[in-house]
């Protein structure tokens, strides 16, 4: 967002719908995923001495952390049904059905992206954003469909482990 009173270069602000109060949450988001990759980076920079061990207490941690993903409470699994042309001018629909899914108590949500024809970076920022949402909140993310053009995008990006997407 552009700062207030400061005429943006496009002659408009593409993100003044984001309120406030999303946008620190976002940014909020953003250094709590940043601390978690820091820590990480430390981890591997002490942990690089001795791996023989490494492999098999990884995949217990990552087993153990896709248990706690799950609510027992909660086994609704929310779909996510991507536009075919998903660009900046959809991404103001698209991201509140996924502000709608963030705050719910499903413990899945389902991204369904197998159709689209088109994505341009807006989007891709945004799934990225919902990705890291959905995570903070213990939801698990499961993509049933990619398409070759999303998978593509994901990969010029570089953004397939941020929205934990397998191309």
């Amino acid at each position: 967002m552009s700062a207030k009173g400061k005429k943006s270069k496009l002659g408009h602000d593409p993100l003044a719908w984001i309120s406030e109060e999303d946008a620190a949450e976002i940014q909020q988001a953003n250094s709590h995923l940043q601390e978690e990759l820091n820590e990480h980076e430390e981890i591997d920079s002490v942990d690089q001495t001795d791996t023989s061990h490494e492999v098999l207490d990884d995949k217990a941690v990552n087993k153990e952390s896709n248990t706690h993903l799950i609510d027992a409470d909660s086994k609704e699994s929310l779909m996510l049904d991507l536009p075919l042309y998903f660009g900046i001018a959809q991404v103001a629909e698209v991201y509140e059905q996924m502000k709608e899914m963030v705050e719910s108590n499903a413990a899945t949500v389902e991204i369904q992206a197998e159709d689209i024809e088109s994505i341009d970076a807006s989007a891709i920022q945004l799934l990225i954003v919902f990705v890291i949402a959905l995570k903070a909140k213990g939801k698990k993310v499961v993509w049933k469909g990619v398409s070759k053009k999303l998978s593509d995008a994901a990969l010029m990006f570089q953004v397939n482990d941020h929205i934990d997407m397998v191309a």
